[in-house]
Protein backbone atom coordinates (compact mmCIF):
# COMPACT_ATOMS: atom_id res chain seq x y z
CA UNK A 1 0.00 0.00 0.00
CA UNK A 2 1.08 3.29 -1.06
CA UNK A 3 1.93 5.39 1.95
CA UNK A 4 0.79 8.82 2.40
CA UNK A 5 2.84 11.85 1.93
CA UNK A 6 2.38 15.00 4.59
CA UNK A 7 4.48 18.81 3.88
CA UNK A 8 6.10 19.02 7.25
CA UNK A 9 7.62 22.62 6.26
CA UNK A 10 10.09 24.10 4.19
CA UNK A 11 14.04 25.69 4.08
CA UNK A 12 15.85 28.33 2.88
CA UNK A 13 17.57 27.84 -0.68
CA UNK A 14 20.84 28.58 0.45
CA UNK A 15 20.04 26.23 3.68
CA UNK A 16 19.10 23.80 0.67
CA UNK A 17 22.58 24.44 -1.24
CA UNK A 18 25.11 24.81 1.86
CA UNK A 19 23.78 22.60 4.87
CA UNK A 20 21.04 20.19 3.83
CA UNK A 21 21.36 17.20 1.54
CA UNK A 22 20.73 13.64 0.71
CA UNK A 23 21.49 11.38 4.15
CA UNK A 24 21.30 14.93 6.22
CA UNK A 25 19.08 14.90 9.69
CA UNK A 26 16.46 18.07 9.52
CA UNK A 27 15.44 18.68 13.40
CA UNK A 28 12.33 20.00 12.65
CA UNK A 29 10.32 21.82 15.77
CA UNK A 30 8.50 18.54 17.01
CA UNK A 31 9.91 15.72 14.62
CA UNK A 32 13.62 14.68 13.04
CA UNK A 33 14.22 13.66 9.57
CA UNK A 34 16.44 12.20 7.07
CA UNK A 35 16.38 13.37 3.12
CA UNK A 36 16.13 10.14 0.92
CA UNK A 37 18.67 9.53 -1.82
CA UNK A 38 17.95 10.16 -5.40
CA UNK A 39 16.81 6.93 -6.05
CA UNK A 40 13.33 8.44 -4.27
CA UNK A 41 13.14 11.73 -5.77
CA UNK A 42 10.75 12.27 -8.77
CA UNK A 43 11.82 14.56 -11.19
CA UNK A 44 7.86 14.80 -12.82
CA UNK A 45 7.75 17.95 -11.02
CA UNK A 46 11.40 19.23 -10.82
CA UNK A 47 11.85 21.92 -13.44
CA UNK A 48 15.23 21.35 -15.83
CA UNK A 49 18.49 23.65 -15.11
CA UNK A 50 19.13 25.34 -18.43
CA UNK A 51 22.90 26.10 -17.34
CA UNK A 52 25.42 24.62 -20.07
CA UNK A 53 28.65 25.46 -18.78
CA UNK A 54 27.47 24.03 -15.58
CA UNK A 55 26.26 21.01 -17.55
CA UNK A 56 29.88 20.69 -19.43
CA UNK A 57 31.58 20.79 -16.07
CA UNK A 58 29.54 18.03 -14.77
CA UNK A 59 30.21 15.83 -17.39
CA UNK A 60 34.09 16.23 -17.19
CA UNK A 61 33.40 15.21 -14.00
CA UNK A 62 30.63 12.37 -13.97
CA UNK A 63 30.69 11.29 -17.79
CA UNK A 64 29.02 11.87 -20.92
CA UNK A 65 25.86 9.90 -19.62
CA UNK A 66 24.39 13.09 -17.63
CA UNK A 67 21.66 14.11 -19.82
CA UNK A 68 20.50 17.21 -18.00
CA UNK A 69 20.49 18.96 -14.38
CA UNK A 70 17.44 19.25 -12.32
CA UNK A 71 16.45 21.75 -9.78
CA UNK A 72 14.87 19.98 -6.66
CA UNK A 73 11.55 19.36 -6.89
CA UNK A 74 9.63 22.33 -4.98
CA UNK A 75 6.56 23.80 -5.90
CA UNK A 76 3.61 25.49 -4.53
CA UNK A 77 0.33 23.19 -3.57
CA UNK A 78 -2.92 23.97 -5.04
CA UNK A 79 -4.48 23.61 -1.21
CA UNK A 80 -2.96 22.74 2.19
CA UNK A 81 -4.83 20.03 2.06
CA UNK A 82 -3.57 18.55 -1.95
CA UNK A 83 -2.86 14.90 -0.87
CA UNK A 84 0.47 15.18 -3.27
CA UNK A 85 2.66 17.12 -2.13
CA UNK A 86 5.33 18.68 -4.01
CA UNK A 87 8.98 18.45 -2.56
CA UNK A 88 11.73 16.29 -1.58
CA UNK A 89 11.11 13.09 0.29
CA UNK A 90 12.19 12.50 3.84
CA UNK A 91 11.63 9.95 6.42
CA UNK A 92 11.52 10.17 9.98
CA UNK A 93 14.30 9.31 12.01
CA UNK A 94 15.69 8.80 14.25
CA UNK A 95 12.49 5.96 14.37
CA UNK A 96 12.37 5.69 18.35
CA UNK A 97 10.55 8.51 19.99
CA UNK A 98 9.79 9.41 23.68
CA UNK A 99 6.37 10.37 24.97
CA UNK A 100 7.19 13.93 27.00
CA UNK A 101 5.15 13.06 29.89
CA UNK A 102 4.80 9.05 30.84
CA UNK A 103 8.29 8.68 29.11
CA UNK A 104 7.20 5.52 26.97
CA UNK A 105 10.01 5.01 24.94
CA UNK A 106 8.77 3.13 21.15
CA UNK A 107 9.25 3.08 17.92
CA UNK A 108 6.92 4.44 15.09
CA UNK A 109 6.33 1.16 13.70
CA UNK A 110 4.76 -0.03 17.38
CA UNK A 111 1.83 2.44 17.05
CA UNK A 112 1.85 3.75 20.10
CA UNK A 113 2.33 7.34 18.63
CA UNK A 114 -0.02 8.77 16.22
CA UNK A 115 1.14 11.17 13.50
CA UNK A 116 -0.90 14.43 13.40
CA UNK A 117 -0.78 16.51 10.60
CA UNK A 118 -0.81 20.58 10.07
CA UNK A 119 -2.09 21.20 6.62
CA UNK A 120 -2.07 24.90 7.24
CA UNK A 121 0.96 24.95 9.84
CA UNK A 122 3.30 21.95 8.11
CA UNK A 123 6.03 22.71 10.98
CA UNK A 124 3.70 21.96 13.52
CA UNK A 125 3.22 18.12 12.66
CA UNK A 126 4.08 16.08 15.62
CA UNK A 127 3.52 12.54 16.78
CA UNK A 128 1.09 12.57 19.97
CA UNK A 129 0.76 9.72 22.30
CA UNK A 130 -3.17 9.30 22.26
CA UNK A 131 -3.01 6.56 25.56
CA UNK A 132 -0.54 8.47 27.81
CA UNK A 133 -1.72 7.81 31.34
CA UNK A 134 0.10 11.14 31.87
CA UNK A 135 -1.41 14.03 30.19
CA UNK A 136 -4.14 14.27 27.44
CA UNK A 137 -2.37 13.68 23.66
CA UNK A 138 0.96 15.21 24.95
CA UNK A 139 3.61 15.12 22.25
CA UNK A 140 6.44 13.20 21.86
CA UNK A 141 9.86 13.67 20.61
CA UNK A 142 13.08 11.77 18.70
CA UNK A 143 14.69 9.48 20.87
CA UNK A 144 18.22 11.39 20.03
CA UNK A 145 20.66 8.70 20.91
CA UNK A 146 21.80 7.03 17.84
CA UNK A 147 25.13 4.68 16.77
CA UNK A 148 26.93 5.60 14.04
CA UNK A 149 30.17 3.13 12.67
CA UNK A 150 33.27 4.25 10.98
CA UNK A 151 32.13 3.43 7.81
CA UNK A 152 29.25 6.12 7.97
CA UNK A 153 26.56 3.29 9.05
CA UNK A 154 23.93 4.90 10.87
CA UNK A 155 21.10 3.20 13.27
CA UNK A 156 18.78 3.90 15.90
CA UNK A 157 20.20 2.77 19.23
CA UNK A 158 19.53 -0.44 20.16
CA UNK A 159 17.21 -0.06 22.93
CA UNK A 160 16.13 -3.95 23.75
CA UNK A 161 19.72 -5.13 23.19
CA UNK A 162 21.11 -2.54 25.83
CA UNK A 163 18.41 -3.61 28.43
CA UNK A 164 18.38 -7.35 28.20
CA UNK A 165 21.25 -8.29 25.85
CA UNK A 166 20.16 -11.30 24.11
CA UNK A 167 17.67 -12.25 26.69
CA UNK A 168 14.49 -12.18 24.35
CA UNK A 169 11.87 -9.95 26.44
CA UNK A 170 8.44 -9.03 25.42
CA UNK A 171 8.95 -5.45 26.95
CA UNK A 172 7.62 -2.19 27.31
CA UNK A 173 10.56 0.53 28.02
CA UNK A 174 10.68 4.11 29.68
CA UNK A 175 13.30 6.60 29.19
CA UNK A 176 13.94 8.17 32.80
CA UNK A 177 15.89 10.69 33.61
CA UNK A 178 16.68 12.13 37.11
CA UNK A 179 18.15 15.45 38.08
CA UNK A 180 18.35 18.76 35.61
CA UNK A 181 21.78 18.16 34.04
CA UNK A 182 21.09 16.22 31.15
CA UNK A 183 23.91 14.01 31.92
CA UNK A 184 23.89 10.73 30.94
CA UNK A 185 24.78 8.87 34.21
CA UNK A 186 21.14 10.27 35.06
CA UNK A 187 19.44 8.90 32.48
CA UNK A 188 17.90 5.12 32.33
CA UNK A 189 16.32 2.92 29.95
CA UNK A 190 14.00 1.01 32.49
CA UNK A 191 12.24 -2.22 31.26
CA UNK A 192 8.25 -2.19 32.97
CA UNK A 193 7.87 -5.76 32.10
CA UNK A 194 11.23 -7.26 33.86
CA UNK A 195 12.11 -3.81 35.63
CA UNK A 196 15.80 -4.41 34.39
CA UNK A 197 17.27 -1.04 33.69
CA UNK A 198 20.98 0.33 32.55
CA UNK A 199 22.12 3.99 32.87
CA UNK A 200 22.98 5.76 29.34
CA UNK A 201 26.21 6.05 30.86
CA UNK A 202 27.01 2.71 30.11
CA UNK A 203 26.78 3.58 26.17
CA UNK A 204 29.61 6.46 26.00
CA UNK A 205 33.18 5.35 25.09
CA UNK A 206 35.20 5.90 28.82
CA UNK A 207 39.40 4.60 28.24
CA UNK A 208 39.59 3.12 31.60
CA UNK A 209 36.50 0.87 31.02
CA UNK A 210 36.13 -2.32 29.20
CA UNK A 211 33.19 -3.19 29.62
CA UNK A 212 31.17 0.16 27.62
CA UNK A 213 28.71 -0.88 25.55
CA UNK A 214 29.65 -1.57 22.08
CA UNK A 215 27.01 -3.02 19.92
CA UNK A 216 27.49 -4.74 16.74
CA UNK A 217 26.69 -2.17 13.10
CA UNK A 218 23.93 -3.42 11.51
CA UNK A 219 24.85 -1.85 7.93
CA UNK A 220 21.94 0.41 8.39
CA UNK A 221 22.16 3.21 5.77
CA UNK A 222 18.24 4.95 6.25
CA UNK A 223 18.59 7.20 3.07
CA UNK A 224 19.58 4.16 1.05
CA UNK A 225 16.75 2.14 2.49
CA UNK A 226 19.52 -0.66 3.03
CA UNK A 227 19.94 -2.25 6.28
CA UNK A 228 21.99 -5.75 6.77
CA UNK A 229 22.63 -5.47 2.75
CA UNK A 230 26.04 -6.70 4.07
CA UNK A 231 28.14 -7.31 6.94
CA UNK A 232 30.30 -4.80 8.84
CA UNK A 233 32.56 -5.01 11.49
CA UNK A 234 33.01 -1.15 11.84
CA UNK A 235 33.75 -0.06 14.96
CA UNK A 236 30.64 1.67 16.45
CA UNK A 237 30.11 4.74 18.32
CA UNK A 238 26.57 5.94 20.45
CA UNK A 239 25.96 9.33 19.36
CA UNK A 240 23.87 12.55 20.07
CA UNK A 241 21.51 13.36 17.01
CA UNK A 242 23.00 16.86 17.61
CA UNK A 243 26.49 15.31 16.52
CA UNK A 244 25.41 14.18 13.64
CA UNK A 245 26.63 17.06 11.34
CA UNK A 246 30.25 16.65 13.02
CA UNK A 247 30.17 12.89 11.63
CA UNK A 248 29.35 13.14 8.63
CA UNK A 249 30.65 16.26 7.02
CA UNK A 250 30.85 14.88 3.16
CA UNK A 251 27.45 14.81 1.72
CA UNK A 252 25.67 15.74 -1.69
CA UNK A 253 23.53 19.09 -1.07
CA UNK A 254 19.72 19.29 -2.25
CA UNK A 255 16.57 20.23 -0.56
CA UNK A 256 13.49 19.68 1.25
CA UNK A 257 9.80 19.63 1.77
CA UNK A 258 7.87 16.53 1.98
CA UNK A 259 7.38 13.53 4.53
CA UNK A 260 7.14 10.02 3.58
Amino acid sequence: MKQQKYQIGDIRPSQLLWSYGVGAIIDMPHISTMIMSLDDWGISKAEVLEEERLLAVVRTIRGPQVAALYQPPIGEMDSPYSPNPVGVPVINFPRWLVCSYCRLLAPIEDDHFKLIPNPRRPERTCYRHERCNKARNPIVFPARFMIACEGGHLDDFPWQHFVHGNRPCNSTLQLQEFGVTGETAGIYVKCLTCNERRPMSDAFSRDDDDRVYQPVCSGHSPHLRLKNRRKCEDKTHTILLSAFERLVPTRLHHALAAHR
